[in-house]
This record gives structure tokens, C-alpha cells and sequence, in this order.
């Protein structure tokens, strides 16, 4: 009786896994490298928070998905600005938590992306709210971080 039960526990369990329920996320796992990855704030367990950079299973899915606007910040790995960009980011990741989503994308890599895009020159800033694309900002001026700021600022709520 007991390894009927068993039977029939592992077919059920197998059926269940297979129908779907296991859905895939377009966001993944934490990873620094990813080529492709949400930037984003997030309460790890009760003694870590702060920003993590999560890999971006499938990039089509999370934009359709995504009510919040989206800054993509296309970036060349091997530029002179990414020490700027970075904490300027990272910081508008924790600005604006549960307003904002930031993509970060390595232009070298995810090249269908930054052509999608339209980006020529790295690195280039893109807002989108729900899925529309509204404006771009090429570059990272010595006030880029503010720019960022007024960008984001413009689309918060909207």
C-alpha cells in the first residue's frame, strides 16, 4: 500500500512540475557578470540589503511584463565613465525601489539589444514606459549622474 502511495505521490509531483507551475521567471539569479541584468535594490535575508544585479532570463518577457518605467543603460564593460555610472545607478536603484527598473546591458555582448536600441555610441540611456520608448541620453557628461536623475524623475508616476 505504502509504495503505491509512493507511486503514485512521484507520478503526481512529476505531472505537476511538467503542467507549468514551475514557471520561469524572466528575471534569474544574482550575478555581477551577467551581461544582461536587472540592477535592483532588494532585502536579501534580515542581515543583507542593498543593490544586486540580477540576470535577465528573457528580455522580451520582463519588458512586456513590467508596469513600472525602465532606464536601459547599454554600457561598453572597458569604459572610462563606468566608475561614475555605476554608483550613479545603483544609487537611483535605491531612489526609487518599487518605481523604477534599471537594465543593465553590455553593449559588447547583447549587441541585438544595444542595435534595438539604437545604440551607436556607448553608453546610452533609454526610458521606456510600458514598453514605449520615451528618451534617450547618449553619453556621461561630468553632470551625468544629475541627468540621470531628471530623466527618471520625468517618467516617476507617469
Amino acid at each position: 500500500m505504502l509504495s503505491v502511495f509512493l507511486i503514485m505521490f512521484f507520478l503526481l509531483s512529476n505531472v505537476f512540475l511538467l503542467s507549468g507551475c514551475d514557471q520561469n521567471s524572466p528575471i534569474g539569479e544574482i550575478d555581477g557578470q551577467a551581461s544582461l541584468a536587472v540592477m535592483r535594490f532588494e532585502q536579501i535575508d534580515q542581515d543583507f540589503s542593498g543593490i544586486v544585479y540580477r540576470e535577465v532570463n528573457n528580455f522580451a518577457a520582463l519588458l512586456n511584463q513590467t508596469e513600472t518605467p525602465i532606464l536601459i543603460a547599454v554600457y561598453h564593460p572597458l569604459g572610462q565613465t563606468n566608475a561614475q555610472i555605476i554608483p550613479a545607478l545603483e544609487q537611483l536603484a535605491d531612489d526609487y525601489q518599487d518605481q523604477l527598473m534599471i537594465i543593465w546591458v553590455d553593449g559588447t555582448i547583447e549587441t541585438k539589444i544595444a542595435s534595438d536600441f539604437g545604440a551607436e555610441s556607448l553608453p546610452q540611456f533609454t526610458m521606456l514606459v510600458h514598453s514605449e520608448v520615451k528618451r534617450t541620453l547618449v553619453g556621461f557628461a561630468e553632470n551625468g549622474a544629475e541627468d540621470l536623475q531628471i530623466l527618471v524623475e520625468s517618467y516617476i508616476g507617469k
